[in-house]
């Protein structure tokens, strides 16, 4: 973790993920017990998003013991199951408004806890005589029975968040999933929520190893702030130095909205510019904050960036991992470009490789495309990490100047591109198409190669453009304002007067579509997109968003 949570009055949004696990908290007081899975990339606030949830518990819900257990520090198993229980013993204590101990002391902690948990206490006793007997499995088996214990001694239901839970497979001699799934099924007065960063090996821990008959996990994937709450973040963070909208809406996009980054970017850009007593931001503002934090090697989001790669696993083969990702940053998104830019013929360790990435989080597929999720490590690695690796020039001076400059550029075609028309950006996505496979939402589209590309002026509301393969035609329409039956009707009629066979139809509703015209458009096979799938789709194609 490289810089605190944030809770409390420095929290922000995330309104209906808390009332979510509020929701189920008050559930679980009620009875009714729905355990639940929270999934995100590490730059999403999960931990910010957790905290906040106990700290609203425990003043609306004070009769619920509340355990918080982060196994992502990755000690060794002895102090894991010790740190378990002083955790779990100094919670119930505070709960209980006893005095509160040392949770480093944990033979204070459980001769003070004989008084009001006899019971559980004789199992915690048994539980450090594995560990001493190196019974790990038992210790491991028995751990996890104290919540459920102290439910049963105490009469209060308890909620054991486990953080980061995937990384329990590094005990896989323990079956740790497996003995996990036997406490579940059987603890009902114990809500499990457990959270993990890693998104594809999370789920194939869910779905083989904790699908259960009772205890299932409701899984939430916790998204970046959309653009409206980035842009409003921005203003609340930067204040009272005002920041232009065009401005907040470049650090939106080169952050993909991720409250990590927002929060360092926002708070750097703050100081600078209260340092430097201005009242607006700048270019300058802005580019002296990104360097600070992604060239210098102090800089809180290089030293995040330079431990990912230092997570990479190590081999002697001339294919590293990292030359993967900087295929990715480079925009090779496709199977032959990734090997053409890497020059290999080894195949099998090739598909390897992207296959254990993919497991650990670093990259993500869409149909038959890889690429990076997260913008501004892209950008960290082709314009530092690559940079510093293959530069001739010792003077790191020059480097840095260098670095301002390809930002200076960066921000130059953020603004040249924002200029454009929708219509005009989605003309050069198409022509980018190569006849690949992906899926957005609950479409699964065959992207095709274009030959001709059109900008139809049929009606002025209505912006057309056609595209057309050797043996098929596309129409895709850009609608500018929430699209009801009337005006879907409208569109119908307008690709009506194209009068052309073999045609996909695809509309791009920017302001969103109501539910009578989105079954009307299913019924005249149109696919429709909204502006959150436009941007997925040309950020898949190493495109800006389109903030509208």
């Amino acid at each position: 973790m490289f810089t605190d949570p944030v809770t409390g009055k420095n929290f922000y949004d995330r309104e209906e993920y808390l009332a979510l696990l509020l929701k189920r908290a008050k559930g679980l007081a009620d009875g009714y017990r729905q355990n639940v899975a929270i999934l995100g990339e590490e730059t999403f606030g999960k931990t910010s998003l957790i905290l906040q949830f106990i700290l609203k518990l425990q003043e609306n819900s004070p009769r619920i013991l509340t355990i918080y257990f982060d196994i992502s520090f990755e000690l060794p198993l002895e102090l894991l199951i010790k740190r378990f229980i002083a955790i779990t013993l100094f919670n119930l204590s505070k709960l209980l408004q006893k005095t509160a101990y040392s949770e480093n002391d944990i033979e204070e902690l459980l001769n003070h806890s004989k008084a009001f948990i006899p019971e559980t206490v004789e199992e915690i006793k048994k539980c450090f005589d594995y560990v001493k007997n190196n019974n790990f499995t038992e210790a491991y088996s028995t751990m996890l029975t104290v919540p459920q214990l102290i439910s049963k001694e105490v009469g209060i239901p308890v909620i054991l968040i486990i953080e980061e839970f995937h990384k329990l497979e590094r005990f896989s001699f323990l079956n740790p999933f497996n003995e996990l799934a036997k406490k579940i099924m059987i603890s009902k007065n114990v809500m499990y929520i457990i959270s993990s960063s890693s998104i594809i090996q999370a789920k194939r821990i869910l779905s083989k190893e904790l699908s259960l008959l009772f205890g299932n996990f409701e899984i939430v994937i916790l998204e970046p702030f959309d653009m409206k709450t980035s842009n409003d973040f921005l203003e609340v963070r930067l204040s009272p130095v005002k920041c232009s909208l065009y401005y907040r809406d470049f650090i939106s996009e080169i952050t993909d909205g991720q409250p990590f980054y927002l929060n360092i970017i926002s708070a750097e850009i703050k100081s600078i510019a209260l340092e430097k007593k201005l009242r607006f931001i700048t270019d300058e503002v802005i580019i002296e904050a990104l360097t600070n934090l992604l060239f210098d090697s102090t800089g809180i989001l290089n030293q995040l960036f330079t431990h990912r790669i230092k997570e990479l696993p190590t081999n002697r083969s001339p294919l590293s991992y990292t030359s993967i990702l900087l295929s990715l940053a480079h925009n090779c998104n496709r199977i032959k470009e990734i090997k053409d830019y890497l020059d290999t013929k080894s195949e099998k360790e090739f598909i390897n490789h992207l296959n254990t990435m993919l497991e650990m989080g670093y990259i993500y597929k869409n149909g038959i495309l890889y690429y990076l999720n997260d913008r501004l490590f892209k950008f960290w690695l082709t314009e530092v990490y690559e940079k510093k690796r293959d530069s001739l020039d010792i003077k790191l001076e020059t480097m840095r100047e260098n670095f301002k400059k390809s930002l200076q550029k960066n921000i130059n075609a953020f603004l040249k591109d924002r200029k454009k028309s929708v219509e005009e950006r989605l003309l050069g996505l198409l022509g980018d198409f190569g006849n690949e496979v992906i899926y957005l939402g609950s479409h699964r589209i065959k992207l095709p190669r274009f030959n001709k590309i059109e900008l139809k002026n049929i009606d002025s509301q209505i912006p057309i453009i056609t595209a057309k393969t050797r043996n098929k035609s596309w129409i895709f329409v850009v609608r500018k304002g929430h699209i009801d039956r009337t005006v879907m009707e409208e569109i119908w009629s307008c690709c009506n007067r194209l009068k052309t066979n073999k045609t996909r139809k695809l509309i791009i509703a920017l302001d969103g579509i109501d539910e009578d015209a989105r079954l009307l458009a299913k019924e005249e096979k149109f696919i429709t997109l909204e502006n959150k799938e436009l941007n997925k789709l040309l950020k898949l194609y190493g495109k800006f968003k389109i903030f509208h």
